[in-house]
């Protein structure tokens, strides 16, 4: 498990101390010790790298943009060429001397790779749905990430490869598609270890789920109830797997459909055999109190989706009969009252 390093400090010498005092074994210490690990300080230089790669690419795009009636395509295509490789061979010379230098020419060099794709494709007219330019964009980054075993490359292919999935049609090329997001998770579990780029795969299954539903026309209801079955299985479920990432996850992916299912639309297909009003009523009844439970278990996430439920019944419910001023000041000392709950029960956790 990662932790910051002030917390890694403190429970060694909290644990040095229980040792001193012979309420510990020195085998038991490093036992203990073994399943933390300091979590990695965030790389302020690789921040201030990606961002001056970014503002060079959006200079090479306005340059070309504010001149783009008096530039031909050729010149263009050219121009955006000589800099891609040119990027290429400064990362290349650099890649032992300076790492941080060389990797800014690398993300430069996809950067305008990608520039290039669209240029292309606007002058042949090659793709009329723009959305698949990003997963030609994207699989280069991808096999450059894999060769090279940097992280920051398959986050970058992970972000472009979702906009992918959540804006193209469905067909053919979708479904193989897909087999991207299996390297993506294999390569991220065996190379990077990343939290984020797990994050973004379990986000792009549930796209890849949800849209193929759609597509063989299933009831929008059945979609909604598989999402939250999954965030359930993945809230709940115990594995030592970057538990914490699915477990936030999970309680994103519930608390969204659950939202949904408050509204009386989505039981639309039990009309005829039921009110759907009636039962929209009884699953808010549920929900609301599924999650007051889990904020009694400090679960933070849960505040959110009330909070956000709170306001749902109100704009969607009640505007036009409980005052604004009324309203809020129930809500807030609801929320207050939450929040003084789990401050007691934390005290009541830290005396024991």
């Amino acid at each position: 498990m990662y932790i910051t390093k002030d917390k890694y400090e403190f429970l060694k010498n909290a644990l040095s101390d229980a040792s001193s005092k012979d309420l510990l074994k020195e085998e038991n210490i490093n036992s203990i010790m073994s399943d933390y690990q300091i979590k990695k300080a965030l790389d302020y230089n690789f921040i201030i790298i990606l961002f001056s790669v970014i503002l060079i690419g959006l200079g090479i795009i306005l340059a070309l943009a504010s001149n783009y009636t008096y530039i031909t395509y050729n010149i263009k295509q050219v121009f955006v060429l000589i800099l891609m490789f040119g990027s290429y061979y400064l990362f290349y010379k650099l890649r032992l001397s300076n790492r941080y230098l060389s990797f800014s020419f690398l993300l430069l060099f996809y950067f305008l790779y990608g520039t290039s794709i669209f240029l292309i494709s606007q002058r042949f007219n090659f793709f009329n749905d723009n959305t698949f330019l990003f997963l030609l964009w994207a699989i280069p980054i991808l096999i450059g990430g894999i060769l090279l075993k940097e992280k920051s490359l398959n986050v970058f292919f992970i972000i472009l490869f979702s906009i992918y999935l959540m804006f193209e049609d469905i067909g053919l090329l979708y479904f193989f598609s897909t087999f991207l997001l299996v390297l993506s998770y294999y390569f991220n579990h065996l190379l990077y270890k990343s939290k984020f780029i797990l994050f973004f795969n379990n986000l792009n299954f549930i796209i890849i789920i949800t849209k193929t539903l759609d597509y063989y026309d299933v009831d929008s209801f059945f979609i909604n109830l598989i999402v939250f079955i999954i965030g359930i299985l993945m809230y709940y479920k115990e594995h030592s797997y970057n538990r914490d990432i699915f477990k936030i996850q999970g309680n994103i992916f519930f608390g969204i459909s659950g939202l949904i299912f408050t509204y009386k639309e989505t039981y639309d297909i039990f009309e005829n055999i039921l009110n759907p009003n009636y039962i929209s009523i009884i699953f808010s009844i549920l929900f609301i109190s599924f999650l007051i439970f889990l904020i009694t278990k400090q679960n933070i996430t849960s505040i959110v989706f009330l909070a956000i439920l709170i306001f749902r019944y109100y704009f969607d419910d009640y505007y036009d009969f409980i005052p604004k001023s009324l309203f809020f000041v129930i809500g807030g000392a609801l929320l207050l009252s939450i929040i003084e709950y789990i401050r007691r029960k934390k005290g009541e956790f830290y005396e024991e």
